[in-house]
Parts: structure tokens; C-alpha cells; sequence
């Protein structure tokens, strides 16, 4: 029996592995594990779970030889492991390819994560180790490929050497210049307006502006027709009559009563009204001499409590004589 064996070391995903295949003729199937820790661009852990794909190459320029799909795949802080299990005739496609290419993609479609990270290139032993056993010029013996017509025994088998590390990663390529840029489009047709929407609500009342200024007075207007003549009001109470005016000269005299000097008389001037009369005024004159009025007032009835004559006090000269006068119209 013949093995192929492929070991690999995947830096982006971190992922460290070794594929085995068999050969006895006929390929078998073979299972193998598939593990690393997937990140963003940012460096962060990819949440899971994710549908994991691993895409197999033999060569980076040419097509895929196929895919195999691991789906809703767990991750812890971004670290996976896969079980893969190749059919019979995907074991004889890896066989017959003269390098391996493995390239990962995961997809989370419950937050839209797509990532397919760099193909990554599996160590490979020598291509003689796939050469088929056919029994006739090849066998294994003892678990050691052997020639049928070697004569001597076959010796131990040696210790596996240790793998060796992968080779440095290419440098990048230049970026090639942009393309120019394309011509500008022709403007597409106005489409049609559309629909005027429905009228908004009415907007709040605003606050009311400063009074303007008094507009100027405008003409006098006609005058209006004359109104009708109003009834006639009751009569008014009856006026005075009988007017007439009376008048005295003074008549008492009171020495030293004055306050103005001593020896200077209060002379009394009284005057009334005829029989039947009432006073509605009077009056007197009190300068004859330099004198000046020290009272003025109406006489009162005792009887009636009507004014009946007028009474004026003053001061002047001893033997001065003062008239006083009273208005007096008929009693009603």
C-alpha cells in the first residue's frame, strides 16, 4: 500500500494539518480534520456559526478541483474544527494533482459575512511516493515501497524526517495603472411629475401685529333727518315770583368789639323781607369809613325755618352807617 501525505500551515487562519491519502490500486475514501481561527479584516473573531468551504487547486492559475461544504460550523473566538470526509473519486483527483492548493471561505448569512481568505499551498512529499502498486514492479513491504526484482532483503525503514517550514509568502505584485476613465452618459429623460400630495394641516395662527396709526378723521357726514317731535313732559313746579329787593342801613352798634383797635365798634346792618316773602340772597357794604365785613348770612324764622331777611356784621368807624340789602321773592 502507498500513501500520498500532504502536510500544510495555513498563516491567515491559522490552521495547522496533515492529509494522508491511500493508494492500493484503487483510491478509498479518506476522512481528515480541518481546523483554525478565522478573523475579520479588522483582526477581530468571526462570530459563528458559519458555512465553511474548502476549495481544492492544483495549481492557483487554474480552476477548481472541487469543493467540499461544511455547514453552520461553531467557532470560539473564532477558532473551528471540520471532519472532512473525500469520496473514493476526490481521493484519486488529490492523487493525480502535482501540487495542492487548499482555500477557505466561511459565510454567515445572519449578519451577511462573506470572507474568502488566501489560497495557501500544501507541502507536498516527492511525486514518486504516488506512483501506483501494481504488485508486479512495485509493492509494499512491510509498509515500505519495494522493487519485486530487488534481490536483497529490504532493510528498516528510516525515521520520518521532520517537515520542513513552509517557504516565505511572494511579495506583492505592483498595482497596475487605472484605466481611463469612460465618457460621460447622455442624460436620461425628465420623467413625469408625479402626484401633488394631500394639503398639510394648518398652521398656528400668528401673533397679532402693533395697532397701526390713527387713520385722519374723515368728512362730517350730513346731517340726519330731523326725529320726531317727543311727548310732552310733565309740568316743572312752580317758579318764584314777586321779586324784589330790600334794604337798611345799620342800625345796632357794639363799641370795642372789632379787634381791629379797641374804641373801633361792630355795626350791625339787618334788613327783611316784606310779609310773605322769603330771602333767596342778600348782601351788605361795610367799607364806608375802612371798615370790612366781619359776617354775612340770611335771618332764619324761627316759625317757618325759611329765610326771611339778611343780617351783616362790620367793622368801622363809630357812627358809620352800612347798608344791607336781601333778595326777596313770594312764598309758594
Amino acid at each position: 500500500m502507498c500513501r500520498k501525505s500532504f502536510q500544510f500551515i495555513n498563516r491567515t487562519l491559522m490552521v495547522a494539518g496533515v492529509l494522508s491519502f491511500a493508494q492500493a490500486g484503487f483510491a478509498q475514501s479518506q476522512s481528515f480534520s480541518y481546523g483554525g481561527r478565522m478573523v475579520d479584516d479588522l483582526g477581530n473573531a468571526v462570530v459563528g456559526p458559519v458555512d465553511v468551504t474548502l476549495h481544492f487547486f492544483s495549481d492557483p492559475a487554474q480552476p477548481e478541483i472541487f469543493n467540499v461544504v461544511a455547514p453552520q460550523v461553531a467557532l470560539t473566538d473564532g477558532m473551528f474544527n471540520v471532519a472532512v470526509t473525500l469520496s473514493p473519486a476526490q481521493v484519486g483527483q488529490l492523487q493525480l494533482a502535482p501540487s495542492l492548493w487548499i482555500q477557505v471561505q466561511a459565510v454567515n448569512t445572519s449578519n451577511s459575512f462573506n470572507k474568502t481568505y488566501p489560497m495557501q499551498i500544501v507541502a507536498s512529499v516527492p511525486r514518486a511516493l504516488s506512483v501506483p502498486v501494481d504488485n508486479v514492479t512495485l509493492k509494499y513491504v512491510g509498509g515500505v515501497l519495494t522493487s519485486v526484482s530487488s534481490a536483497g532483503p529490504t532493510g528498516p525503514a528510516g525515521a520520518t524526517g521532520p517537515t520542513g517550514l513552509p517557504g516565505p509568502a511572494g511579495a506583492t505584485g505592483a498595482i497596475g495603472p487605472a484605466g481611463p476613465a469612460g465618457a460621460t452618459g447622455a442624460t436620461g429623460a425628465i420623467g413625469p411629475a408625479g402626484a401633488a400630495g394631500p394639503a398639510g394641516p394648518a398652521g398656528a395662527n400668528g401673533l397679532a401685529g402693533p395697532t397701526g396709526p390713527a387713520g385722519a378723521t374723515g368728512p362730517t357726514g350730513l346731517p340726519g333727518p330731523a326725529g320726531a317731535t317727543g311727548a310732552i313732559g310733565p309740568a316743572g313746579p312752580r317758579g318764584v315770583s314777586g321779586y324784589e329787593v330790600a334794604s337798611s342801613e345799620s342800625h345796632q352798634e357794639s363799641p370795642g368789639r372789632c379787634g381791629r383797635v379797641e374804641t373801633d365798634p361792630q355795626i350791625t346792618a339787618r334788613v327783611l323781607c316784606p310779609a310773605g316773602k322769603v330771602a333767596v340772597g342778600g348782601g351788605g357794604q361795610c367799607q364806608i369809613g375802612g371798615g370790612f365785613t366781619l359776617d354775612s348770612y340770611p335771618i332764619i324764622s324761627t316759625t317757618t325755618g325759611k329765610a326771611i331777611g339778611w343780617e351783616v356784621h362790620c367793622c368801622t368807624a363809630p357812627g358809620s352807617r352800612n347798608p344791607a340789602w336781601v333778595i326777596c321773592v313770594s312764598a309758594n
